[in-house]
This record gives C-alpha cells, structure tokens and sequence, in this order.
C-alpha cells in the first residue's frame, strides 16, 4: 500500500464506522455485507481514471446516515411485502441466462411432482377404486401389478387411504422445498441488488 493509499484509509474507515452505525436496525451479515461492497465501490472507483479521491468519492456517496437510507428503506419494503417471494425468485433463476436452465427444469419438475401427488391424493379421496398401487400374489410373492390411475389390470389394491395421506406428504414437502429456494433466491437478489 501506498503512503498516499494509508492517509486515506482513516477517512474511509471512518466513514464506514459511521455508516454501520446508522445501519442498525440491519442483521450482522447484512451490515457486513453492506459495508465490504461500500469500501469494494469505493477502492473501483479511486483505481478508475480520472483518478478521484477517495474523499471526492464518498461525497458523491452521500454522507453516511443518507446513503444508509437506501438500505434501511429497502429493507423495510422488503420486509412489508414478505422479503423475497417464490415469484421473484423464479424471475431472477430465468433471467440468469442458459446456464440456469437445467435449474429452472429442476424447480418444474419438482413443481409438477408436488402438483402430481396432490392431485392423486385428491382422486383417491374422491374416487378411491380410481388410483391405488395394485398387487398380485405369485407364488406366495406380492408383485407390483400397476400404479396409478384407472388400473383394471386385477390385483389387491395395497395401499387404500393410505395412499392419499403419502401423496399429501409428497405434495406439501415438495412443494415447500422448491418455494423455499425460490424464496432464498430471490432474497439472495435482493441482497446483490442492495449493494450494487
């Protein structure tokens, strides 16, 4: 480091200190993470020509409690709307490009599983000799017959209602788990989008 790069160390800490004050009502890790993409910003620009100070930087900045608005203000928001949301998340997996297609066919997949196995329970409430898992006995061996709708195909059907409350348990895990990345998704954005 420079001689110069030192003396302008104390005013950048200092700002920094300043500003994690006024950040307070943030966690840890937001606060950690809002002030090493502060002093990242400002080290880009001062190595950029023409060259600024680092004090010519941070005034563009804005003083620290005003720059430190924009975080709280957009925590708050985030906070009133339910922070990130199973619909931005999916925005943000689309709109990353050809790298997160197979991602995003995942998220589908696991989508129509849980949609799949809500729907079987469901017929299998409502129409119970439509859906089932048939078995046959062979030789003193139960063999799988068929599984799924409308068998006909002959065999005991094994399961019963016990068949609607797996598919439930399928469908509601499932489908938490994909909304819950597609939550941490999209708040993971939000988090980028907060220090760019």
């Amino acid at each position: 480091m420079t001689d110069a790069g030192a003396s302008r160390m104390p005013t950048l800490e200092s700002y920094l200190s300043v500003l994690d004050s006024h950040l307070g009502g943030l966690s840890v890790d937001e606060r950690r993470d809002i002030l090493m993409e502060t002093r990242s910003h400002v080290s880009e620009r001062v190595a950029r020509f023409p060259f600024p100070k680092v004090e010519d930087v941070l005034e563009q900045l804005g003083a620290p409690h005003v720059y430190a608005r924009q975080f709280l203000r957009d925590d708050r928001s985030s906070r009133m709307t339910g922070g990130g949301t199973a619909l931005r998340g999916l925005a943000h997996l689309v709109s990353r490009g050809w790298w997160s297609v197979p991602l995003l066919l995942v998220v589908i997949l696991v989508y129509t599983l849980s949609l799949s196995a809500f729907a079987i329970g469901v017929v299998k409430l409502i129409s119970p000799n439509d859906v089932g898992v048939w078995v046959r006995d062979v030789d003193g061996q139960r063999l799988l017959v068929h599984a799924g709708f409308n068998a006909g195909r002959g065999g005991i059907e094994s399961l019963g209602y016990k068949l609607a409350v797996i598919a439930f348990a399928v469908a509601l895990v499932t489908g938490f788990a994909a909304t819950a990345f597609l939550r941490r998704l999209a708040r993971t954005d939000a988090g980028i989008t907060h220090s760019e």
